[in-house]
């Protein structure tokens, strides 16, 4: 257990652990100054140069953002210290990934029935091909 204690004293841990405590800062200032309703919406990711940034589950919450972005700035800047005072918001959307599901899931057995059919009747074609590829699914 000690060897791990020491490799966390490292430099670059620390440097790690002051930029967490740093958002973590922002984080609770902009939970203070958002409605209720926004608080659990918006996480701070960074703080570089004066520009906070912070990610948005959609483009209408990171739209609202941007409208308010100026009073945030005006009601923070007093409570922080002169060398982290926020000059602009940035605001970017979370893009949730979404599982594609496998061609022909999601259809009704009456639409493979009328598909079966269908095949049966159609000569040799690439039709008949992609219509028999989607029914072995």
């Amino acid at each position: 257990m000690e060897p791990i204690k020491k490799l966390f004293e490292k430099d670059f841990f620390s440097d790690l652990l002051e930029k967490k405590i740093e958002v973590d800062l922002f984080q609770h200032t902009i939970d203070d100054i958002l409605p209720n309703n926004m608080v659990n919406l918006f996480k701070v990711t960074k703080f570089t140069k004066g520009i906070l940034f912070l990610s948005a589950p959609s483009n209408a919450f990171a739209h609202k953002i941007k409208l308010m972005s100026r009073d945030i700035i005006k009601k923070i800047n007093p409570q922080l210290d002169k060398d982290k005072h926020i000059s602009s918001i940035k605001v970017r959307v979370n893009v949730a990934n979404k599982l594609i599901g496998k061609p022909g899931d999601g259809i009704p057995m009456e639409g493979i029935s009328r598909l079966r059919d269908l095949s049966k009747k159609l000569n040799p074609s690439p039709l008949k091909k992609t219509i028999s590829a989607i029914l072995k699914k």
